[in-house]
């Protein structure tokens, strides 16, 4: 796939959460952001959270007519976890009948949502790509479409040779154990 000379359409969260008051996704910094950087075809997005919270519509009620009406070639999904706010079956099933190129992002795998989610969806997208590398992933995903690789980082944050900072933590901390490394 030639992702140069194609509309790239992302379809992604555009707020921690889905709650605007947490600010704008990592997906900003870590996808949005580089792709611009390195000047990768034409790239459109549509956020989810956005079109239900702000337009008070579905994803599944513009993305198949967005394609089509701005010639789409390549999709870059990246999904709220069980969200309702994701595309249905019914969608991602009508893209691959136009010869649209899916590529999945997951941010966070495991048992259960991850693993089940990227598994029913195996033969809808033509790559994975996890930026987690689960090793329970290594268990239970049997897709091999799926490849893991870490998430690119905007150049204009991240600096590999930064002496005046001691720690960089990468994530949320949602999950206890990540507040007890932290502290």
């Amino acid at each position: 796939m030639d992702f140069k000379n194609n509309q790239i359409l992302f379809v992604s969260e555009k707020w921690v959460d889905t709650k605007p008051d947490l600010g704008f996704t990592p997906t900003y910094r870590n996808f949005f952001y580089p792709f611009r950087q390195f000047g990768q075809g034409h790239l459109n997005i549509i956020h989810l959270d956005e079109a239900a919270l702000v337009y008070n519509t579905h994803i599944d009620r513009i993305l198949v007519d967005y394609c089509r009406n701005h010639d789409i070639k390549v999709v870059i999904f990246s999904l709220i976890g069980d969200s309702q706010l994701n595309p249905s079956m019914e969608v991602y099933e009508k893209l691959k009948t136009m010869g649209i190129f899916m590529l999945f992002i997951w941010h966070d795998i495991g048992p259960g949502w991850g693993c089940n989610t990227i598994t029913s969806l195996k033969d809808i997208g033509n790559l994975h790509v996890s930026v987690d590398n689960s090793s329970c992933a290594h268990e239970h995903v049997n897709v091999p479409s799926l490849i893991y690789i870490p998430a690119p980082q905007d150049k204009s944050i991240f600096h590999p040779h930064r002496p005046d900072l001691d720690v960089s933590f990468m994530g949320s901390q949602r999950v206890q154990n990540r507040r007890q490394y932290i502290q």
